[in-house]
């Protein structure tokens, strides 16, 4: 069965990812020769899995932008990791050699040089290739090779692949029942245009994390592989007060509810306009032994929802059917990045769904257990 208890933060391994950022000091030695102007690093891809990183291709790009900053030389300035999400989360990113990134990145963050390369795995060792390219012209400045020992800590980090950023997901029923305003007329419509009544928007900040093997916070993505044991938790912070229903389904299509859950002790419902966190903000969630796809649905409603209150468990066709009955429209809308309270109380800075509605909707995130 899935396990839906907390458990409490487990001892991180460092010492891979001390030996990754100190692989990282020559390459970036060589790159920094060539930099200048605004320079992007992006996530390292997969070499075996074309389209895919992980844990640790965005870590190699954190590390590497890290020492890129602290080089102390003059004359080039590296776009910091947030701003990246804010331009590119509904572009199509990709790593390497791809013209369309490039012209988009130059064009609307006035990028200069695009730093990117890929890792590959060759039992004990993992090899990563770095190069920076001219985002104007695509021209090659420099290039560099590294390589390092498979850490325990690194392991886990290489095991949480996930797609690379992509298109902005597509709508779900949404646009069959009449598709909710964009963000830009949510707000409009707040206000009141003229001659017409204020809308009141139901709106939810929302996002599924897992700790990392650096013992941070990383979001959990569309399609991402999930190992048991793996801690995760689901941060919330509705705009007004609303309902909030949270379950998730496991290969068997068993559904087991997240919140509100008196056996997780989470808050109740009606939730106000704060954070939250399930199932608190002091533990976290993990999986069981119990292989396969599971589905996390997220649910915010104006008025208690008669097909899901009170149900602790139940089938993936009762959501269904609920969903069908109360009317809802699924919406995905655009990421955002948000300061947050994390577990253990630290402040950390979270890319999270924001969502909205004019009536109630859902959230749907699926990810593969292994």
């Amino acid at each position: 069965m899935l396990a839906a208890t907390a458990a409490p933060i487990r001892a991180k391994d460092n010492a891979g990812i001390k030996s990754l950022d100190k692989a990282l000091k020559k390459p970036s030695a060589v790159l920094v020769e060539k930099l200048k102007g605004k320079v992007c690093v992006m996530d390292f891809s997969d070499l075996s899995q074309a389209g895919y990183t992980s844990e640790f291709g965005q870590k190699v790009a954190d590390l590497l932008s890290n020492r890129l900053v602290n080089h102390g030389k003059d004359g080039f300035a590296v776009m910091e990791r947030r701003e990246l999400v804010k331009i590119l989360h509904d572009s199509i990113l990709m790593v390497g050699d791809d013209a369309q990134a490039m012209q988009d990145l130059q064009k609307q963050g006035g990028m200069d040089i695009l730093v990117s390369g890929t890792y590959s795995v060759a039992e004990p060792e993992v090899s990563i290739d770095i190069k920076a390219v001219d985002a104007r012209t695509g021209a090659l400045l420099a290039s560099a090779t590294t390589r390092l020992k498979e850490a325990e800590g690194l392991k886990s980090m290489l095991s949480h692949r996930f797609k690379e950023f992509g298109p902005a997901e597509p709508e779900t029923a949404a646009k069959q029942k009449g598709e909710p305003p964009s963000q830009d007329q949510s707000r409009r419509s707040v206000k009141g245009d003229e001659g017409h009544p204020a809308v009141d928007i139901l709106e939810l900040e929302t996002g599924v994390f897992y700790e990392g093997g650096d013992g941070k916070l990383y979001p959990l993505r569309e399609g991402m592989v999930m190992n048991s044991k793996d801690n995760y938790a689901i941060y919330l912070r509705p705009k007004q007060p609303c309902y909030v229903y949270i379950y998730q389904v496991d290969s068997s299509q068993k559904a087991f509810k997240l919140f509100p859950s008196a056996d997780l002790e989470t808050a109740q419902n009606p939730v106000s306009p704060r954070e939250y966190w399930v199932p608190n903000d002091k533990e976290f969630l993990f999986l069981d032994e119990n292989h396969g796809r599971e589905q996390i649905y997220i649910f915010a409603t104006r008025a208690p929802a008669a097909g899901l209150d009170g149900i602790q468990e139940i089938k993936l066709p009762d959501i269904q059917q609920a969903i069908r009955t109360m009317g809802v429209a699924g919406k995905r809308g655009s990421e955002v990045v948000t300061k947050a309270k994390g577990t253990q109380g630290n402040a950390v800075d979270l890319i999270a769904r924001k969502l909205s509605a004019q009536g109630d909707f859902f959230y749907n995130l699926s990810f593969i257990h292994q």
